[in-house]
């Protein structure tokens, strides 16, 4: 779960173009997280929570406190369960179950995006 949750935070703060399209099912993933956890979560909680993920990281003491806070109106419980459903939407994502969408692209990016296909959390 740490290197997961590492390579969520490498996601959501690269600026480099295939990230930012990885980032993009992400931000996806968890939108859909959202309607799946109790209560509704905005697109400004969403994003707070992604932020607060890169924050907190997981040696953080009271890290679900703090990621709590920085979104608003969720409980400690409610962050964890959000963070949870998005790992397995992620999962889902790098074992190939959700197709990565069909962006136009270059050479080089098609090379970058083929390789990103092919990675896999170890």
């Amino acid at each position: 779960m740490e290197q997961i949750s590492a390579h969520i935070i490498l996601l959501l703060t690269c600026n480099h173009p295939i990230h930012k399209k990885t980032k993009s099912l992400i931000t996806m993933a968890s939108s859909s997280v959202s309607s799946q956890s109790s209560g509704l979560w905005t697109a400004k909680q969403n994003k707070a929570f992604e932020q607060a993920l890169a924050t907190y990281d997981q040696d953080t003491p009271n890290r679900w406190h703090n990621v709590a806070q920085v979104v608003g109106g969720k409980t400690t419980e409610e962050v964890k369960r959000h963070y949870e459903l998005l790992v397995q939407d992620i999962n889902s994502i790098e074992t190939g179950h959700v197709p990565f969408p069909n962006y136009k692209t270059n050479g080089r990016q098609f090379q970058e995006e083929k390789r990103m296909r092919n990675m896999r959390l170890q």
